[in-house]
């Protein structure tokens, strides 16, 4: 389901992001948007009620700057992002080997 995409910017200082940036989320939110692979999870109740065709990519950087495409202004439930979560927390306390590099998205695209 996931594809890999290459790293699409080497960040001098992360706090800056390049002008670019909203551009190139702008081409993966057309480019992903029309992505209907897998299901929605029906464990959880509310997730069934949501529109599975809404998309949206969100980066906020440290100092606060959002970079924002897609339906970011619909209210989504806490379990869509919890991933992203726990994904930076083992990202944080796990050493990155190039074994554990090749694993690791570039990317994160949330669909919910």
């Amino acid at each position: 389901m996931y594809q890999s995409i290459s790293p699409i910017f080497k960040l001098e200082n992360p706090e800056i992001l390049p002008p670019a940036l909203l551009d190139t989320l702008k081409e993966l939110h057309s480019q992903y948007k029309s992505l209907k692979d897998g299901v929605v999870a029906n464990y959880i109740p509310k997730l069934t009620k949501l529109n599975p065709d809404l998309l949206m990519i969100c980066i906020v950087t440290t100092n606060g700057q959002i970079y924002e495409v897609g339906d970011f202004q619909q209210p989504f439930t806490i379990q869509l992002i919890a991933k992203v979560f726990v994904y930076g927390q083992e990202a944080h306390l796990t050493p990155l080997t190039p074994l554990s590099l090749m694993d690791i998205p570039s990317v994160l695209i949330i669909r919910w």
